[in-house]
């Protein structure tokens, strides 16, 4: 009976022990932050694991007349490019196709395929990607949709729409609603108020000293004659 109850006190004594280094352990890590058996810094390990690292363009405020109506804004717009290089590595990750590229793009750029076609063809030269003039820039929303929705007829395999090799660069740029230019905002209102009004104002000040020359030269003919007056006396 007495090896039983030694027995099981050890047990108890065992678990009780182990139990206590497992909450001492809980305790010092979670305060600080360092493992007991290992030395292991968790802090520090785990530092920087959750985080992220991003820039955010920044983006102008809206300019709004008194109705409240906006009058200039940012607004994105696409650059489209053609990648040329066969070396490219991906499914579709070139222009393929040229002739069917060209009359893909003609309607939607407002351009001939004849003009597309000079900007595919420099394929034949060992160039990796080219631009597509300035048509090729400043392009809506509304353009970039309906270019990434062509269906790809050359290759029925495709799984997806839009051209191979036609990708797009995205700019903000400041979009000014009609009748309203961009020089229009490069001047303060007040110095605009100021400028406009500077020729009126010059006049009424000639017009304020016109017809005072006589008395201006009467008194600077008196001031002449109490100096010389005083250098007498």
């Amino acid at each position: 009976m007495k090896r039983s109850n030694l027995r099981i006190a050890g047990i108890f004594t065992v678990i009780a022990v182990l139990s206590l280094v497992i909450v001492i352990n809980v305790f010092v890590v979670t305060i600080g932050g360092v493992h007991m058996r290992s030395g292991t810094n968790i802090l520090a390990s785990k530092e920087g694991s959750q985080e992220r690292q991003e820039i955010l363009p920044a983006r102008r405020g809206y300019i709004r007349d008194r109705n409240g109506s906006i009058i200039a804004q940012d607004q994105d717009t696409y650059t489209i490019k053609a990648v040329l290089s066969k070396d490219r590595t991906g499914a579709y990750a070139y222009v393929d196709n040229k002739e069917f590229t060209a009359a893909a793009l003609a309607p939607i750029l407002g351009m001939s395929e004849e003009e597309i076609m000079n900007y595919l063809n420099l394929q034949d030269q060992g160039v990796y990607e080219t631009l597509l003039g300035e048509k090729g820039k400043g392009l809506t929303i509304e353009q970039k949709e309906a270019i990434e929705a062509i269906e790809y007829t050359p290759d029925p395999n495709k799984k997806y729409p839009g051209l191979p090799g036609i990708e797009f660069d995205k700019t903000t740029t400041r979009f000014y609603s009609p009748g309203m230019p961009a020089h229009a905002w490069s001047r303060s209102p007040h110095r605009a108020y100021r400028e406009s009004t500077a020729p009126k104002a010059a006049h009424r000040r000639a017009d304020r000293y016109r017809g005072f020359s006589g008395c201006s030269a009467e008194g600077q003919r008196r001031l002449g004659y109490l100096s010389e007056r005083r250098a007498w006396l």
